[in-house]
């Protein structure tokens, strides 16, 4: 038994969306920038499934499109009634438009169950019992409870207001807001296919109104929030693992295994009593701490009574660390291990409650929000690996062989965990304009890897094993070919954004922008991703200008490196080859058609934009018509920066020093910039130096291309 997919719609950002879970072992992970809708979709569940409560929503809680659509609707209505019903439009009309302009707040659950699992949990959702269907609907929903009664009461609000002022507006959503009783939520078992409309009486054969007993039955929530308060300071007031220790014990021990009676003259032997129950009962559950990531080095936690007379079941319990050295309180370890601790904890108490239902729910979800906060970088890789290992693991231990199932769910900033989880359940979530809207947009990133070529995906996953990718939370991207313009990107955006900023433009420095590392030969591997994610994204390469050596009679054509304006010139960068295969010509030179310098040169701005629109390309042009175009970035920039580097020759302590000695003029450097720039050694070196240069600029096919990513 499990959830194949969630429909949301109408719920703030989360206007249409659609997610499917990750039914493959692992967790769904849901990424995204800022602000893109990832709490919400946390939210709503917790609002429909956790909570029930009428009283979780507000007006606000309502899309923009649906709020917007609202507000049009209520002026065309203060309109009419102003006018005093002379407008092209009867009441009648009037009044339906309104009504099907009320907003609505829905969730839509699809189960599926197999043939031998015990559907008992789900029964009530079941709406079809043919031998080739084993799926239910449950569609939760928040919406007007009467549409026409609202209508006729707003009717006489306005024509109320026009007796006393009719140049004063009203906002219908303060209206709404300031009345009781207007919404309800509402359950149902939805046959899988049947399309019900939002402001409708669905038929009642296909739409079958539920209790919310029966989604209790059906499906149960537990929430790990990053947030919790935990205790890192020495005073240990507050005691936040203890309390959740307490929680996961009393699930564990009914109040009639305590002797309270018995209390009174033997604290002592109660408090050892308890210290040997708390090391029974929380045995596993701390030699589970290290499997998923507890330093073995650390002290090991540990339980023990901490017994007040006066206030026995409410406060007899504390954790402490303790090594040969003693114990520690609760405030010895950092926040980081301390969050873990306190999300194994959470979820051990959750699974707990679970054994101790009756009937269990058919599903379980476990959202767990940023369990990154606090922890350092290879812990949150461990996290993710086994944490749903260590729910599968307890789960087991209840014995429940009759299908139901656990969910996990993780919100994360984190692209330690997107790398160790894999691109299966990944889920991103993006922003877009809609029309003036903004509203999200979910990717689901298990069907991109199964859409691409099988050494793409094994080369994306690979990198972003190895090196931090932050593409996931990004508002934009540059890619870039190596380590000179890794350092000195940073600086660069910030130059040009100066400039955007006095025209008028916002500053790209002031936005999010990954800067991701992949060599002149790769970039075209995450162009697939960049599409599929649909972000604006800037390829930094090089023109690696090459010629031929070799002659005709030989098998094949040999090169070396060259001046990109030298004759018959052609590029070896694979990127550019691939982006531009469209261009490569076949000339009497060569055995092959090549992709010709030349050519690349002569390409207007508009033709680096790649079809689509979201990508654009920079390589090596002349700064000015006169100028020498570079063949590698070190090249482009001593080109641009000519009479700054004569100038600030003793600024320069990288291999350049002694080929600089020997420019007597700014015109020598433009002329010998080909042979400087080969003369770079050590490229790292010379990204420092030009830091400490005064007055440098960014070269022009970096600089007009972060001016296309600064508009896109």
């Amino acid at each position: 038994m499990r959830i194949d997919s969630a429909k949301i719609r109408g719920y703030r950002l989360l206007e249409e969306a659609d997610i499917s879970f990750n039914n493959e072992g692992r967790a769904t992970v849901i990424v995204g920038p800022n602000n893109c809708g990832k709490t919400s979709f946390v939210e709503i569940f917790y609002k429909f499934i956790e909570s029930g409560n009428l009283n979780d929503f507000t007006v606000d809680d309502f899309s923009i499109a649906q709020r917007k659509k609202l507000s049009e609707s209520a002026v065309e209505v203060q309109k009419y009634y102003k006018s005093r019903g002379k407008r092209n439009i009867s009441e009648e009309n009037l009044k339906k438009e309104f009504i099907e302009s009320l907003p609505e707040i829905s969730l839509e659950i699809n189960f599926s169950y197999q043939d031998e699992d015990n559907i008992l949990p789900l029964y009530r959702l079941i709406t079809s019992l043919e031998e080739d269907n084993n799926t239910a609907r449950l569609v939760c929903r928040y919406y007007v409870a009467d549409p026409e009664k609202l209508f006729d009461e707003y009717k006489s609000y306005i024509l109320e207001r026009n007796k006393k002022d009719k140049t004063l507006k009203c906002d219908i959503l303060r209206f709404i807001a300031r009345r009781k009783n207007t919404f309800k939520i509402e359950y149902a078992a939805v046959e899988v296919g049947f399309q019900y409309y939002k402001n409708t009486t669905p038929a009642r054969t296909r739409y079958k109104k539920i209790e919310y007993s029966a989604v209790e039955n059906a499906i149960k929530c537990h929430f790990v929030y990053a947030q919790g308060r935990l205790d890192d300071t020495t005073r240990d007031s507050m005691h936040g693992i203890s309390k959740v220790f307490y929680k996961y014990f009393r699930s564990l021990i009914s109040e009639e295994q305590i002797d309270l009676n018995a209390l009174e003259g033997r604290v002592n032997k109660i408090s050892d009593m308890h210290d040997e129950q708390y090391k029974s009962s929380f045995e596993d559950i701390i030699d589970s701490f290290k499997e998923i990531g507890y330093g073995e080095s650390l002290p090991t936690p540990k339980v023990i009574s901490n017994i007040e007379f006066e206030n026995f079941m409410d406060n007899n319990l504390k954790v402490v660390y303790g090594d040969s050295s003693g114990d520690f309180s609760e405030g010895y370890n950092g926040l980081g291990y301390s969050k873990l601790i306190y999300i194994i904890l959470q979820v051990a108490l959750f699974i707990e409650n679970i054994k101790n239902m009756e009937p269990r729910p058919g599903v379980n979800i476990i959202f767990i929000e940023e369990p990154e906060a606090h922890l350092h970088p290879q812990m949150q890789e461990v996290f993710i690996r086994y944490i749903g290992q260590y729910i599968e693991k307890q789960f087991k231990k209840i014995g429940d062989n009759t299908g139901v199932s656990t969910h996990l769910v993780v919100t994360t900033h984190s692209s330690h965990i997107i790398a160790e989880n894999g691109f299966i359940g990944i889920r991103y979530f993006n922003v877009m304009n809609d029309n003036g809207d903004k509203k999200s947009v979910i990717k689901d990133l298990g069907i991109f890897s199964k859409s691409i070529k099988k050494d793409t995906c094994k080369f994306l996953r690979k990198y972003m094993e190895l090196r931090p990718c932050d593409i996931f939370f990004a508002d934009k991207v540059v890619l870039i070919e190596g380590v000179t313009e890794r350092l000195l990107m940073p600086e660069m955006i910030k130059k040009v954004s100066a400039k955007s900023q006095r025209n008028g433009v916002v500053r790209l420095d002031k936005e999010y922008v990954s800067i991701i590392e992949v060599g002149g030969a790769h970039a075209m591997r995450f162009k697939e991703l960049i599409d599929f994610i649909d972000i604006p994204a800037l390829i930094i390469t090089d023109i690696d200008s090459s010629r031929i050596v070799s002659d005709r009679s030989e098998k094949s054509d040999k090169s070396e490196k060259c001046k990109p304006t030298q004759d018959n010139a052609f590029t070896k960068n694979s990127t550019l080859q691939n982006l531009y295969s469209d261009r490569k010509e076949e000339r009497e030179n060569y055995k092959s058609a090549q992709l010709y310098t030349d050519t690349l040169l002569s390409l207007e701005s508009e033709d680096k934009v790649i079809e689509g629109g979201n990508i654009r390309v920079s390589y090596q042009i002349p700064e000015n018509v006169e100028e020498p175009s570079g063949r590698s970035f070190e090249e482009a920039f001593i080109i641009a920066n000519a009479s700054i580097i004569f100038n600030q020759k003793g600024t320069i302590k990288s291999g350049l020093t002694n080929k600089l000695r020997e420019q007597k003029t700014v015109q020598d450097i433009l002329k010998n910039s080909y042979e400087i720039a080969e003369s770079v050694s050590k490229k790292a070196d010379f990204a420092l130096d030009i830091l400490m240069l005064d007055g440098w600029i960014v070269p022009r096919y970096i600089r007009e291309g972060l001016e296309w990513l600064n508009k896109a």
